[in-house]
């Protein structure tokens, strides 16, 4: 069992604030822009929009062709 201390948790909150923040001005941003933008791996950028997803914080609203999907902050 692993037990986050205050900071990582804290850590954890910021990085879905930025990643909400970042939804919110450009609906259309690829998991592939954000680890630059946030300063995540892709698998944490993953893992938190998963999270998010999960929460019903975001939803994915549709793809592209090139697999790009586009979310909306709910």
């Amino acid at each position: 069992m692993q037990i986050k201390t205050i900071f990582e948790a804290n850590d954890a909150l910021k990085s879905k604030e930025k990643i909400l923040q970042i939804i919110a001005n450009n609906p259309y941003v690829t998991t592939r822009e954000l680890p630059e933008l946030v300063g995540l791996s892709i698998a944490g950028i993953e893992k938190n929009m998963r999270q998010m997803k999960e929460k019903g914080l975001i939803r994915l609203l549709g793809r592209t062709e090139a697999g790009t999907g586009k979310f909306l902050k709910v």
